[in-house]
C-alpha cells in the first residue's frame, strides 16, 4: 500500500495535536504548567485545505533547511544528511530528468503521483 508523505504527516500532526489538547483540557499540572496557572485556549484541529497547507509549509521548511547552498534543489546526499528519508529513499523516482538534484516541485509532483 502506497502512502504519501502528506498523509503520513497529516496523521502524525493530528495525533500530536489531539494528545496536546487532551492534556491541556484535563488541566494536568507539572513542570510546564505550575499549579493555578491558567490553561491556554485549545488550538482548533486543522482539517482539509488548512491541514494540507500546514503540511506543505512544514515540508517546504524541511526542504529549505536541507538546501544548505540555497540553490532551490537538493542532491541525494543533502537529503540524507538532513534526515529527509522519503526524498533520499525515492530520489531516483523523483529525479525523472536524471539531473542528480531535485526541486521542491519535483518532490511535490512525486507525492501527488503516489495518491
Amino acid at each position: 500500500m502506497k502512502k504519501s508523505w502528506h498523509s503520513i504527516s497529516a496523521v502524525l500532526c493530528a495525533a500530536g495535536l489531539s494528545s496536546a489538547m487532551s492534556i491541556a483540557q484535563a488541566g494536568t499540572e507539572g513542570p510546564l504548567l505550575p499549579p493555578g496557572a491558567p490553561l491556554p485556549a485549545p488550538t482548533p484541529i486543522s482539517k482539509g485545505a488548512d491541514l494540507q497547507q500546514q503540511v506543505d509549509q512544514g515540508l517546504k521548511a524541511d526542504f529549505d533547511a536541507a538546501d544548505v547552498d540555497k540553490k532551490g534543489v537538493l542532491t541525494k546526499e543533502q537529503a540524507q544528511k538532513a534526515g529527509l528519508g522519503f526524498v533520499s529513499n525515492n530520489f531516483s523516482k523523483i529525479d525523472t530528468a536524471k539531473r542528480g538534484k531535485v526541486s521542491f516541485d519535483d518532490v511535490k509532483r512525486y507525492i501527488q503521483m503516489q495518491k
